[in-house]
């Protein structure tokens, strides 16, 4: 079997894996507790909310809801079942609200979790369920290690022989679990195993316990001569919202062309026309299906995954939306009737496996997973108050593109859209995730002329945007940020959600430390770092706790990268006489832009001696969101006409690897930090046109690090223009190879933009 790079190293992450997965450190008493409770007393109900299918309604009840349960499930979040659907819930929540608190505290958790399934059971899909979410935070940023210990579980699940006697997902259940994350791990890899295996094993436990009269599925086997006291059949509503969600959840991650898709869809159809036909006046489902009146309250979870799953089908045309949108807009209205002042969401039934009776107090997250799930959807589902363009962005490369950065002529928007830019919410139409816009100004103090979009394109397609007014849309995160930092010896720093970086200003200079290099951060998760880093490391000398120094890894990252008299990642100098002539440290710096997509800055060195010539430098960079390259600028001034030689460099230190790539105008470092435990740091550089350029090496002095270095002919007052930035090993660069991958990758964005057209609305 051939492997590319990318592959290879996700196949070498696994192999690495230890197979005995992360044992269970809790029981099964504080697993339910964790999971929620019932109280005599929540409060009055929420009076500030509305049941109406509108996206600003829609999406304050899910915040409301989501940020009390982010606030009581603190101390309690673990990998059990439990938890899964809340955690595909928040970060839907991320996705439709632009909020990205949901999804960040997330990825601090699962890092904490180190990203592993439960294992004290063999195979036991409700183990598996947290994978789901792995998967999708392994697709926005591809660590090896965030699917790891989940594929190296599906690995030996494959061993495992189907057992018609002895089904191994033996309770309905199970197909909300395991199956959506195996068809996932197929779309990951491209290894169609695992689809092969889910439909081996899910087609023997719908034999077992599909009712094909009733089109509805039993509990597990001990159900099937159950009945309710009306003497009809006994189907439970939240086991069939787990299939009927776990179903959509499947079709989700298989190919459209992929030959078992119809046999989903067909069940999917089958068993959303029965559910909704059983819905309630009241709008909401009691626990059981076939007997509601003998259940004495509507119920949450069940009607959450139905809600979720009927309306992802609308919005994927595979339910027919008239017969369907009373159905899902009524369950959502009664839905929200059930959230407390506080936020608290009730009426959920607590942890069991048949129909009961609960309070209207009850909450646990699992159905509080649900109800952000139906929301996200409805997101989708529910026109916007008014569209005033549509843009489709086509992307002419095999390759998918996150994070793209649109960048779109002011004036090219104001001859489509009359509307003030910063009053537009931007959508993508299919996923229906709110996009991050920013306003910029391409020139230093200039007017705005620029309209920059955040969203990912699917390669070799058209991927279309709405832009539209929201009334009432919540503010988005910043992915960006950048300020000084006098508190810390007048350092400049600036980070997005994959890099963080410093400059060393004139107070540290004072001291004697003088350098014009660039620091590298290492980080591992997406909220910004420095703030709390500084502070951190703060307290650590006032206190004599190196652990608390920004130089130890806290579980965030650190600190570990020596910049010295080098150039770090990517700073300049002038080359004179095979020697680089450096400035000292920056003296002024003006922040430009502030995100949330792009954060622009220029830094000011003061004139120094480079050969016969006195040179200046302005440095102007700028970091968007979701790169892990600065586009960089430096113009250099001097008297004298003529040009000189300018230095693009990458510090380098003891057991560097250096490779120059000519191939893609780009240079790469694969380098040792100060902490041997720290793993390896990665730093490149990556030309954006056809400047000539030469590469060049001053290897270490001593102890003293070198630099690897791309030459350039400057003239006074021009540009050299270039991007530079980092990676880390112990994040989504495992090796020197995927790093140059990434530098290859990004060189043909650069040359292969997308292109994008205005449509008719």
């Amino acid at each position: 079997m051939h492997l590319n790079k990318a592959a290879a190293a996700l196949l070498a992450a696994t192999l690495c894996t230890s197979l005995a997965a992360q044992e269970k450190p809790m029981t099964g008493p504080a697993i339910s507790a964790a999971a929620g409770d019932t109280i005599p007393d929540a409060g009055p109900l929420a009076t500030d909310l509305s049941g109406a299918v509108t996206r600003p309604a829609i999406q304050k009840a899910m915040r409301k809801v989501a940020d009390w349960q982010l606030s009581y499930s603190e101390s309690k979040y673990n990998q059990d079942w439990t938890y899964g659907p809340l955690y595909l819930g928040l970060l839907a929540t991320t996705d439709i609200t632009g909020d990205a608190k949901y999804h960040d505290r997330l990825v601090t958790l699962f890092n904490q979790f180190q990203w592993k399934l439960w294992a004290n059971r063999q195979f036991h899909a409700d183990d598996e369920v947290i994978a789901q979410s792995y998967e999708l935070l392994y697709q926005e940023h591809a660590d090896p290690k965030r699917i790891a210990d989940a594929r190296a579980t599906f690995d030996r699940l494959l061993q495992r022989p189907a057992d018609p006697a002895k089904d191994l997902w033996w309770w309905c259940d199970a197909l909300f679990m395991a199956p959506p994350a195996l068809a996932r791990m197929s779309a990951i890899t491209g290894d169609h195993r695992y689809i092969d295996k889910m439909n081996q094993e899910w087609k023997l436990t719908e034999e077992h316990l599909y009712d094909r009269e009733e089109r509805l599925f039993f509990r597990d086997g001990t159900f099937l001569n159950k009945k309710e006291a009306n003497g009809k059949k006994l189907f439970w509503s939240r086991g069939n919202g787990w299939v009927l969600a776990g179903t959509a959840n499947v079709l989700k991650a298989l190919p459209k062309n992929d030959p078992s898709r119809a046999q989903y869809v067909k069940l999917f159809q089958e068993m959303a026309e029965r559910i909704a036909g059983l819905q309630q006046p009241s709008g909401l489902w009691r626990t059981g299906l076939l007997d509601q009146t003998a259940y004495e309250q509507d119920e949450i979870s069940g009607s959450g995954f139905f809600t979720y799953a009927m309306t992802w089908g609308i919005n994927e045309g595979i339910l027919p939306r008239a017969k369907y949108a009373p159905v899902v807009e009524r369950a959502w209205a009664a839905m929200v009737k059930h959230i407390f002042e506080s936020g608290r969401l009730g009426a959920i039934q607590p942890i069991g496996a048949a129909p009961g009776q609960f309070t209207a107090t009850s909450s646990y997250v699992y159905g509080v997973g649900a109800f952000l799930l139906a929301g996200s959807e409805l997101v989708r589902y529910a026109p916007a108050a008014k569209t005033h363009a549509v843009l489709q962005i086509n992307n002419p490369t095999s390759d998918a593109r996150r994070d793209e950065v649109l960048d779109l002529p002011l004036t090219e928007y104001k001859r489509h859209i009359a509307i003030d830019p910063t009053k537009l919410d931007a959508r993508d139409r299919l996923t229906g995730k709110r996009l991050l816009t920013q306003v910029y100004a391409s020139l230093p103090g200039g007017t705005p002329d620029r309209f920059l979009i955040l969203d990912d394109v699917a390669p070799g397609t058209a991927t279309s945007l709405d832009l539209a007014t929201e009334e009432d849309a919540p503010a988005m995160t910043s992915r960006v940020t950048a300020r000084d930092v006098p508190e810390r010896m007048d350092d400049f720093v600036w980070e997005n959600n994959l890099v963080a970086h410093r400059v060393y200003g004139p107070a540290l200079q004072a001291t004697g430390e003088i350098t014009s290099g660039i620091d590298v951060w290492s980080k591992r998760v997406p909220n910004f770092v420095s703030t709390a880093w500084y502070a951190r490391d703060k307290e650590a000398q006032r206190t004599h706790n190196s652990a608390l120094s920004y130089h130890h890894d806290n579980g965030d990252g650190l600190d570990s990268y020596e910049v010295g008299p080098a150039r770090g990642c990517g700073g300049t100098g002038i080359w004179v006489d095979g020697k680089l002539a450096n400035s000292k440290n920056f003296t002024h710096s003006k922040i430009l832009a502030t995100g949330p997509i792009r954060v622009d800055f220029i830094l000011e060195y003061a004139p120094w001696q480079a050969g016969t010539k006195t040179v200046s430098e302005s440095k102007r960079v700028t970091l968007d969101a979701g790169t892990r390259l600065n586009h960089m600028r430096s113009t250099f001034t001097f008297d004298g006409g003529g040009t000189i030689t300018a230095a693009a460099g990458l510090g380098t230190h003891k057991d560097t690897e250096i490779k120059q790539l000519p191939e893609i105008a780009a240079l790469s470092v694969w380098d040792t930090p100060q902490t041997t435990s720290a793993g390896r740091f990665a730093t490149g550089i990556v030309l954006s046109g056809k400047q000539p350029y030469r590469y060049e090496n001053v290897p270490m002095q001593g102890k003293t690090p070198g630099d690897a270095l791309l030459l350039f002919t400057a003239r006074s007052g021009v540009a050299i223009d270039y991007y530079a930035g980092s990676g880390w090993s112990q994040d989504d660069m495992p090796d020197f190879a995927t790093w140059n991958s990434y530098l290859a990758t990004q060189s043909k964005r650069l040359q292969a933009p997308v292109k994008v057209s205005w449509l008719a609305r």
